[in-house]
């Protein structure tokens, strides 16, 4: 005897159900590998997106969980791959900045003295990734020397209009997105990058005396 129609609808329910549960269990992971930019982007309405494909050979990028030592990490030299669905944006325009140039700050709401600096800009970008972007700044890998890591955020808009360039490397990102109400953010990713601890390069008094390592905020 087949199964009546309303224990089919029971257990399509109960599917449904299941699968909006586990969902919601793995938002919140999600959530958390952003918080640590989310604090300082959500006062430009930039908030909980997708997480964007960035990766370098075979180190991916993650959000908080990506911590490198930069003069450790030799790939950091040359642009990652970078890609995403075209059904977030068939026009793109993607953002590279360090939010805490010049130094992190206490309060993740906040930039660095210098931030945040604009490393890479792209525009006009077709083909949902990097390799058909046109280039408006070339890839400036992360500079941080310091031991405390620097968020170095990547945001991917969609582009509905053509890109007022930004004209200096400090970027004003609320003057910026003013400047161009067509980007609109659609996914976003970022790692930590610090120096090496010098308490062990013997390289002077001064750098024997920092002894703070590389740290998760």
């Amino acid at each position: 005897m087949p199964p009546s129609r309303s224990w089919l609808e029971a257990l399509l329910l109960h599917l449904l159900l299941g699968s909006s549960a586990a969902d919601r269990s793995a938002s919140p992971q999600l959530r958390d590998r952003m918080d640590m930019v989310e604090a300082y982007l959500c006062k430009f309405g930039i908030r909980r997106l997708p997480m964007l494909s960035v990766r370098f050979g075979d180190s991916e990028v993650h959000g908080e969980e990506s911590q490198f030592v930069r003069n450790e990490a030799p790939f950091l030299k040359n642009p990652p791959s970078i890609v995403w669905d075209v059904s977030l944006a068939r026009r793109a325009a993607l953002l590279f900045i360090d939010i805490d140039c010049g130094g992190r700050p206490m309060n993740n709401s906040e930039s660095g003295v210098r931030g945040p600096l604009l490393h890479s800009l792209w525009e006009e970008c077709g083909e949902g990734g990097l390799s058909g972007c046109t280039t408006v700044k070339k890839w400036l890998p992360p500079g941080n020397g310091r031991p405390i890591s620097n968020r170095y955020t990547f945001v991917l808009f969609r582009q509905e209009a053509k890109l007022h360039r930004p004209v200096s490397n400090v970027i004003n990102l609320g003057e910026f997105l003013h400047q161009n109400p067509g980007l609109k953010p659609v996914a976003w990713n970022f790692m930590l990058v610090g120096g090496r601890n010098p308490t062990h390069s013997g390289r002077g008094r001064r750098e024997r005396k920092a002894k703070t390592p590389i740290a998760k905020p």
